[in-house]
C-alpha cells in the first residue's frame, strides 16, 4: 500500500493567494480576446515552450496565451466553477486561472515536480500527481483540500510505484493513479474514498508508457502513451483486479501524453470526443469511445495536455 503521511511529517510547504504578472517572471505578456470569458474554452498546454494555448471550443480559434518562463506547463484539469489548475513541472507549483483569466488567482507551492491533477467532485478537494518528489525523490501524490493552501496530506510508496504520473477521480471521489515502478514497469493504483492508502490494481492489459487517465462517465479511461497508435482503454474496475471493456485507438497520431473527454457526465451515447494532442504537433478529435482517425486536427508546436472549461452564458 501506498502509505499516507501527513502532519509534521510532511515537507515545509507554503502557497500564495493572488498574485501579480510580474512576480511569477512572465516573459511575454498574456492575452486573451474579451469575448472569450462567455464562451467554451479550450486550453492546451505546450512545454517545448512554457505556453498554455486557449482556443474556442469546439471551433479551436485561438483567443488567448498564457506564457510562463521557467514553469513548464504539464497536466490541467478544471473545477465546477470552470477554474483552471495548471501543473508546472519545473515551476513546483500548480497556479489556478478563472476561466477567462490571464493572471493566476493563486499559487499552490508544491515541492516536487508535478505533471498532474485532478478535481474530488465530491469534496472540492485537489490532487496533484509528482513524478518526483522533493530533491527529486520518490514520486508522491498531495492532496490541497478545498483546492487551497497546503497540502494536508501526501501518499507514496516507492516499493509499489516509485515514478508517478496522473490522476483522476471518479464520481464517487475514488482517486486512480498510474505510473511506474521502480523496474520500470507500469503500475495501477487506487485510493478509495476514505481511505488511507492506496490498492494496487491488477491489469492484465500490457502498458508501455503510463499516459492521461480520466473518469468518462462510466469506465476509468486511462491512455497508453507508448501505444503506436495511441490507444485509451476503457476499464471496470472492481476490487483490486481491473478488466479493459473496450479500447478506443487514435488512428494517425502517436505520443499522446494525456487527453480529455469533455462530456463526462452526458446523458447522449453519439457524438462524444475526445481531444487527444501529440508531442509531435498536432491536436486531433476523436469519437470517444469509437475512435478512428481524427475529425479535426490543429497543429502546434509540443502540446502536452487539453482541458475544457465551460463558459457562462
Amino acid at each position: 500500500m501506498l502509505a499516507a503521511c501527513g502532519g509534521g511529517s510532511s515537507p515545509p510547504l507554503a502557497a500564495t493567494g493572488p498574485i501579480s504578472q510580474a512576480s511569477h517572471s512572465w516573459h511575454a505578456r498574456p492575452w486573451i480576446s474579451p469575448a472569450a470569458k462567455k464562451s467554451d474554452l479550450l486550453y492546451i498546454s505546450d512545454d517545448g515552450n512554457y505556453k498554455v494555448y486557449i482556443y474556442s471550443y469546439p471551433k479551436a480559434n485561438l483567443l488567448g496565451t498564457l506564457d510562463s518562463a521557467y514553469g513548464s506547463p504539464g497536466g490541467m484539469c478544471v473545477d465546477k466553477s470552470g477554474n483552471i489548475f495548471i501543473a508546472e513541472f519545473n515551476g513546483y507549483d500548480v497556479l489556478e486561472y478563472a476561466h477567462g483569466g490571464t493572471t493566476p488567482i493563486a499559487v499552490l507551492t508544491d515541492p516536487g515536480q508535478p505533471v498532474g491533477c485532478s478535481l474530488d467532485p465530491t469534496s472540492g478537494n485537489l490532487a496533484v500527481s509528482n513524478e518526483y518528489g522533493p530533491s527529486g525523490g520518490y514520486g508522491d501524490i498531495e492532496i490541497y483540500t478545498g483546492a487551497q493552501g497546503s497540502p494536508q496530506t501526501y501518499y507514496t510508496d516507492p516499493n509499489i510505484m516509485s515514478g508517478i504520473h496522473f490522476c483522476a477521480y471518479d464520481n464517487q471521489g475514488n482517486l486512480f493513479v498510474d505510473g511506474t515502478t521502480r523496474y520500470n514497469q507500469f503500475a495501477l493504483a487506487e485510493l478509495p474514498k476514505g481511505s488511507s492508502a492506496f490498492t494496487y490494481i491488477a491489469l492484465s492489459q500490457t502498458i508501455n508508457t503510463p499516459g492521461g487517465i480520466q473518469w468518462d462517465g462510466k469506465y476509468v479511461a486511462l491512455g497508453d502513451e507508448g501505444a503506436n497508435p495511441s490507444v485509451i482503454y476503457q476499464l471496470a474496475i472492481t476490487g483490486s483486479s481491473a478488466t479493459v471493456v473496450g479500447t478506443t485507438t487514435l488512428s494517425s497520431t502517436s505520443r499522446v501524453r494525456t487527453f480529455w473527454i469533455p462530456d463526462v457526465g452526458s446523458s447522449k451515447k453519439q457524438g462524444r470526443r475526445v481531444i487527444a494532442p501529440s508531442i509531435y504537433g498536432t491536436v486531433g478529435y476523436y469519437s470517444y469511445p469509437g475512435g478512428g482517425s481524427p475529425t479535426k486536427t490543429f497543429s502546434q508546436n509540443q502540446p502536452f495536455a487539453p482541458v475544457v472549461s465551460k463558459g457562462k452564458k
